[in-house]
């Protein structure tokens, strides 16, 4: 490819990688690829481009693995809202050990409380021990100002914690008034608020492809072992149930690492609630009879046809206005 230098690509490619993009696509998409990547007919030497002669060889397979990376971070990105349901144990967990690891999570919360409730201490270690204790309870929700556990693991419980804060304070629904006070947050703040808490939505998508990838490294390996496939991770069978633990473990730990990130947000979700929610104190200003002058509207605009004069029968006729025939004023469908 004459005259193209990769300082070139370079410019052109870094302005439309966004932060966010990054976190959320680019980097699950890598992740999610390097999974694949020893199932696939890609050539050999395929990342051995030293010079632009490499690179004009292999251009086609390097773009058709960019293209790759950017698909499977589309879809994890997609499935976004899913991997959280699943994390959160709210979907796609068998009951007994759904309420298995609830009673898990109840039983922390009560030991927490239990070291909370010591009092203070002449040793500094007892003292830092209650204040942590204090610190991990505030991330559960509470019930009659008594923190339990809802969800079976620490994530569900920040979540629905943080969550449940704007209705214990203002008596709000977080989910159905999120969205229209977040219409109210300015753009540059949206911004930096997004860019924030992509850190943590990205750190939970690396985990959910460590997972899976993992699981498939040691499927694969596990049928290999039964000569039921010959291409698999690593060379050999074993050396691939072993990568495939690895990428496990390496799964958990995502996930840990994301665990303060998503207290973080909660913090900001909660302060947007604060600030932001008489942004949209005119919702709860209903005027008398607006409801049905809506209502109206709504008909008239979408079905004129059926508006019809109480007095003549003559149709068409606009609400709240005399009737083209009688001079009635129509204010009632028929």
């Amino acid at each position: 490819m004459p005259g193209l230098e990769p300082g070139d690509i370079a410019e052109k490619v870094v302005p439309l990688v966004q932060f966010p993009m990054l976190m959320r696509v680019l980097l699950p998409g890598a992740l999610a690829t390097a999974a694949i990547y020893p199932f696939l007919p890609f050539p050999a030497g395929i990342f051995e481009v030293k010079t632009l002669e490499d690179l004009e060889q292999h251009w086609l397979p390097l773009l058709a693995l960019a293209a790759l990376v950017f698909v499977l971070g589309a879809l994890i990105a997609a499935l976004n809202g899913q991997i959280y349901k699943l994390y959160e144990g709210r979907s796609y967990w068998p009951a007994r050990l759904l309420s298995w690891q609830t009673a898990r999570q109840q039983a922390r919360v009560d030991k927490l409380r239990a070291i909370k409730d010591q009092g203070h201490s002449s040793d500094p270690r007892v003292d830092a021990k209650r204040s942590e204790a204090m610190d991990i309870l505030r991330t559960y929700p509470t019930r009659n100002e008594v923190p339990y556990a809802s969800r079976p693991t620490w994530l569900g419980n920040i979540l629905a914690g943080y969550e449940q804060y704007p209705f214990d304070r203002y008596g709000m629904s977080s989910i159905f008034y999120f969205t229209r006070i977040w219409m109210e947050v300015e753009k540059e703040k949206k911004e930096a608020i997004d860019s924030t808490w992509s850190i943590a939505d990205g750190f939970l998508s690396l985990s959910a492809t460590f997972m899976a990838g993992g699981v498939l490294w040691m499927v694969v390996g596990g049928l290999s072992a039964f000569d039921l496939i010959d291409r698999v991770p690593l060379g050999d069978w074993d050396v691939a149930i072993l990568g495939g633990l690895g990428w496990v473990v390496l799964g958990y730990c995502f996930y840990r690492i994301s665990l303060p990130f998503h207290r973080q947000n909660g913090e900001i979700f909660k302060s947007i609630f604060d600030l932001y929610r008489e942004k949209i104190w005119k919702m709860t200003k209903i005027e008398d009879g607006e409801i049905d002058a809506w209502l109206t509207a709504w008909r008239y605009y979408q079905f004129r046809i059926l508006l019809t004069c109480p007095r003549c029968g003559a149709k068409g006729q606009p609400p709240g206005r005399p009737c083209d025939h009688c001079s009635t004023v129509v204010s009632a469908f028929r």
